[in-house]
This record gives structure tokens, sequence and C-alpha cells, in this order.
């Protein structure tokens, strides 16, 4: 696990570098480019590396139940709360919103049929 703590770390590192950068664009009109290389890739890299580790995470989670329920309830919130404070910019599907239906999604497809699986994966 501490392996696993450490990569969530480097990824956590690099989406708040990446973010930065980023709010210095679009918040702050500083004249830095989050769109072009290698920046595009930093942020790509950063949102790869955090959903593989919360899938491996998900994986040894003993409540999942507890999690969706959070992860739904904080979507609700962040949605509700950019909506009122910037209704044309508002968080309609982010990160969190994802985490919360793929996990929704892993506990359905734990339970299914493995040939059900790759038909599904096919479609």
């Amino acid at each position: 696990m501490t392996e696993l703590d450490f990569l969530r770390g480097i990824a956590l590192i690099i989406m708040v570098y990446f973010h930065t950068i980023r709010s210095m664009h679009e918040i702050f009109g500083y004249q830095v480019s989050y769109t072009r290389l290698p920046m595009f890739y930093i942020g790509k890299f950063a949102v790869i590396l955090f959903i593989f580790i919360s899938g491996i995470s998900f994986s040894f989670s003993r409540n999942p139940h507890k999690r969706i329920i959070l992860l739904t309830g904080i979507s609700i919130i962040l949605s509700t709360v950019t909506y009122i404070y910037d209704n044309t910019a508002f968080i309609k599907f982010g990160i969190i919103h994802f985490f919360a239906v793929s996990s929704l999604l892993a506990i359905l497809f734990k339970k299914t049929n493995k040939y059900m699986l790759i038909i599904i994966g096919i479609l």
C-alpha cells in the first residue's frame, strides 16, 4: 500500500501543478498555456494516473457503498455550489461525478458473468 500512496501523492502533486498553471491563465490572465505541449500531456497524465490509482484503491475498499454515497453527495454539492456561483461555468460532470458513477458500475460489473462482460465490452 505504500507504493500506492506514493503514486497517489505524485498524481496529486502533478494535478495541483497543472491546475495552478490553468488558474494562472483562466482566472488571473497570465500568458501561460496549459493546452500546448508539454502541459497538455502533463494534465492528461495526472488524470490517467489518478483514475488508475482510484480503480486499484476501489478494489481494496471494505465499504464501497459508503464510498458511492459520499462521492454522490459531494458531486451534488459541487454541482449545486458551482451553479449558484456561476451558472454558465458550473460543473455538470467532473472527476468526482466520474468516480461516483464508475464506483457504482464497478459493483454492478463485479456481480456480472464474465461472458456477459465480454459482450458488454464489445458493444
